[in-house]
């Protein structure tokens, strides 16, 4: 995934996104430099948001849609108007975050096991 703010500096940007991280519950690895934007994924820090193949049976070394979307809520109180691109949306501020990330959930995977993200994860009750 990318950020970028075009009125926050990166240095902010990068404190900004760790500390959100760490109040959601997750971790932010980061990578590249490239401009304005940061590249970094989210990666587990225990199994509140840890994803689930398309079966149901295998757990996922990743996190799930709804610790992505708890992330970027978290990241869009603070800096309203980030652009955040992941694998598989451009979300551009906090109003189109929130009025579009639902239809994100549609089927993914493959014809064999199709998926919908938002059903993938191995906790889905506990938040």
């Amino acid at each position: 995934m990318t950020i970028s703010d075009q009125f926050v500096d990166l240095r902010t940007t990068e404190r900004i996104i760790r500390a959100c991280a760490e109040h959601v519950g997750v971790c932010v690895v980061l990578g590249k430099v490239e401009g304005r934007r940061l590249h970094f994924t989210l990666a587990l820090d225990g199994e509140r948001f840890r994803r689930m193949n398309a079966t149901g049976k295998r757990r996922v070394n990743g996190v799930c849609w709804h610790g992505h979307r708890e992330f970027f809520r978290a990241v869009y109180r603070r800096m309203p108007q980030a652009r955040i691109r992941s694998s598989f949306a451009l979300y551009t501020d906090a109003e189109q975050f929130e009025r579009t990330h639902v239809s994100q959930t549609e089927a993914k995977g493959n014809r064999l096991w199709p998926a919908v993200l938002s059903c993938t994860c191995s906790g889905m009750t506990s938040w």
